[in-house]
C-alpha cells in the first residue's frame, strides 16, 4: 500500500483543516477572544499547509494541523542526485501540480511513491514520452540510460527567429534578434532592424535551464517582470524560456518568441544540454 497520499485537492484539504480546527474551538470565550482564536489558528493552518508545496505525506496532528513526513523532494534527491532522465545536477523543485516534483534542467515531472515513480510530463529531450504515466520502480529509473546519439560538431549555430519578449531585469522592452551558440558560450543579439539593441553571451556553464512553456505556465511574478508586453500573449502559445545565472549569483530568467518552429527550439535545446554535460566532464576530469 502506498504510503503517499497524492494531494488531488486543494480545496478539499484547505476545507478539511479549516473544519477540523474549527471544531475544537472552545465555546465559552469571548466574541474577541473567539475571533483572536480564529485567527491565530488560521495561521497555523496555513502554514502547515504551504508546507504541502514540499512534504507530500501529510496527516492531522494532536492540534488540528496538517503535518508533513519525508517529502517528494527529499525522496527525489536522496534517490536520484543525477536525473534520470537528462543525468543533471541540477536538482529538482516542486511541480505546478503539488506534490509532483520537476527536474530543474530538462522539465520532466513525476509523482513520487513508496518505492516507485510515474512520468507525468515528458522531459524537453522528448525520448520519454513512451514512459508517460507508468508506473516504474526506483530500480527502472536508476538503470535508465538514454538512447545513444552521435556526438553533433558545433562550431557555431544560428538559431532564428528567436524574438525576445521580457522577463530580464535589465531589458524590460521586446527584441527582434536570434540566438547564436558556440560550444562554450550562447549568445543572444538583435538584428540590424530591431528598434531595442540587445548584445548579452552567456558562458554555457551559468546555464540552468532551457525549457518550452506556454503562457499560462510561466510564473505570474515573471509576468510582472515582463510589464504591459504581457498583455499580446496567449494562454496557450508557447515561449522558450531560457534560465541562467548572472555575475551577481541572481537567476535571470529570458522569454522568447519563437513563432511556432517547435524544430529549431528542440535542437537548441538538444545541444545546449549535451554541451553543458560535456563542459561539466571535462571540468571533473581536470579537477
Amino acid at each position: 500500500m502506498e504510503i503517499q497520499r497524492r494531494v488531488t485537492s486543494h480545496n478539499r484539504d484547505i476545507h478539511g483543516a479549516n473544519n477540523h480546527i474549527r471544531s475544537r474551538w472552545p465555546t465559552d470565550l469571548s466574541s474577541s477572544k473567539r475571533l483572536i482564536y480564529f485567527f491565530s489558528s488560521l495561521l497555523c493552518s496555513l502554514r502547515c499547509i504551504k508546507d504541502l508545496r514540499k512534504k507530500p505525506l501529510y496527516f492531522f496532528n494532536e492540534c488540528g494541523c496538517l503535518s508533513s513526513g519525508l517529502g517528494s523532494l527529499e525522496l527525489m534527491q536522496k534517490h536520484f542526485p543525477l536525473c534520470p532522465i537528462c543525468k543533471s545536477d541540477e536538482g529538482y523543485e516542486p511541480s505546478a501540480f503539488i506534490p509532483d516534483v520537476r527536474c530543474k534542467w530538462c522539465g520532466a515531472e513525476w509523482s513520487i511513491y513508496e518505492d516507485e515513480m510515474e512520468l507525468k510530463r515528458a522531459s524537453s529531450q522528448h525520448w520519454d514520452k513512451e514512459l508517460l504515466n507508468k508506473k516504474l520502480p526506483f530500480v527502472y529509473w536508476e538503470k535508465l540510460e538514454p538512447p545513444k546519439k552521435d556526438e553533433p560538431q558545433i562550431s557555431e549555430k544560428i538559431f532564428a527567429p528567436m524574438d525576445y519578449v521580457g522577463g530580464h531585469t535589465d531589458y524590460k522592452t521586446p527584441i527582434i534578434g536570434y540566438i547564436l551558440l558556440k560550444p562554450d558560450s550562447i549568445t543572444y543579439k538583435s538584428s540590424e532592424g530591431s528598434l531595442n539593441k540587445m548584445k548579452l553571451e552567456i558562458p554555457i556553464e551559468k546555464f540552468k535551464g532551457l525549457e518550452v512553456r506556454t503562457a499560462k505556465e510561466i510564473s505570474f511574478a515573471r509576468w510582472f517582470l515582463i510589464g504591459v508586453w504581457s498583455i499580446l500573449f496567449k494562454e496557450k502559445k508557447e515561449y522558450l524560456v531560457l534560465i541562467y545565472e548572472d555575475e551577481a549569483g541572481l537567476l535571470q530568467h529570458m522569454v522568447f518568441d519563437f513563432h511556432n518552429q517547435k524544430k529549431i527550439v528542440d535542437e537548441l535545446i538538444d545541444l545546449v544540454s549535451f554541451l553543458k554535460k560535456k563542459k561539466a566532464t571535462s571540468q571533473k576530469s581536470l579537477g
